[in-house]
């Protein structure tokens, strides 16, 4: 019985309760009920497994035996690479971020600087004249 589920489910994949059976008034039937089965989604990112000191892959609606060692170490390295991916993909993102941040700031500074040019050339052309009392 504990390996007529193939590949093994750990605890955390599925549940199971007693439901019970109800008369049209709402009333529970004696001694009758179904058998709920709940299987859930567990942990999406990884792609394997282990139960009973095997691994296995996680794949949708598909039977498969426990993996060997070779085709484990080749799993556990794209799951790596995913993560280092994921990992440098959120600094280039972060550092574009950070990129146009600058580049609105210079923006900012250079148009403050040909602001301050323009009046500085105002002032430049007024009179110079001084009155002395």
């Amino acid at each position: 019985m504990k390996y007529d589920i193939e590949p093994p489910l750990s605890t955390v994949h599925y549940s199971i309760s007693f439901a019970p059976v109800r008369t049209i008034k709402g009333e529970d039937q004696d001694d009758m009920y179904v058998l709920e089965i709940n299987f859930y989604a567990v942990d999406n990112l990884a792609q394997l497994y282990r139960v009973d000191g095997e691994v296995y892959e996680k794949r949708d609606a598909c039977i498969s035996k426990p993996l060997d060692k070779k085709r484990i170490h080749c799993l556990e390295q794209e799951i790596k690479d995913k993560q280092k991916t994921a990992e440098l993909q959120g600094k280039i993102t972060k550092l574009i971020a950070e990129k146009e941040e600058k580049e609105n700031k210079i923006s900012s500074l250079e148009r403050e600087k040909s602001k301050l040019v323009k009046e500085n050339k105002e002032l430049m052309n007024k009179s110079k004249a001084c009155v002395i009392l």
